[in-house]
């Protein structure tokens, strides 16, 4: 998927989320829970995944850091699970956690790129590299 909006990859955080949703929503009736807090509180915070992923927009940068904070939540929550639990439950079971993990994982990175440019106000913008040659140019100026 090509980037239509410069420094902005909420479109692939959007995918993560729906697709680690659709993992939690199929590994959970098949091989049990994902986390330890319930299926209740999954099948919730797979809504919420998908809740955000709706909401994403290169506008709202307060989505975003929603984004980014939920990412980063489910990585540390999943990935300690699926180490903890390694050896005593299923390996279908681990198999999933590392995926969704990994996902939230990418997504986290996705969130965090797309945070950035929206604080800086490089959203749409194209020249970022030249800003960046100009930027550097202007810091040794000041040094010399």
């Amino acid at each position: 998927m090509e980037n239509t909006i410069s420094h902005y990859y909420g479109d692939w955080v959007r995918r993560l989320f729906l697709v680690s949703a659709l993992l939690s929503f199929v590994a959970i009736p098949v091989w049990g829970d994902l986390l330890q807090f319930g299926t209740f509180t999954q099948v919730s915070a797979g809504l919420l995944l998908v809740l955000l992923a709706g909401l994403t927009n290169p506008r709202t940068k307060g989505v975003m850091m929603l984004n980014s904070l939920f990412a980063a939540i489910s990585v540390l929550l999943l990935e300690s699970t699926a180490i903890i639990f390694r050896t005593s439950e299923s390996w279908p079971l681990f198999i999933a956690r590392e995926i969704s993990g990994l996902l939230m994982l990418i997504a986290f990175y996705f969130s965090v790129k797309t945070l950035r440019a929206m604080s800086l106000g490089n959203i749409g913008k194209r020249d970022a590299q030249d800003n960046l040659e100009r930027s550097g140019q202007s810091e040794r100026q000041t040094f010399l």
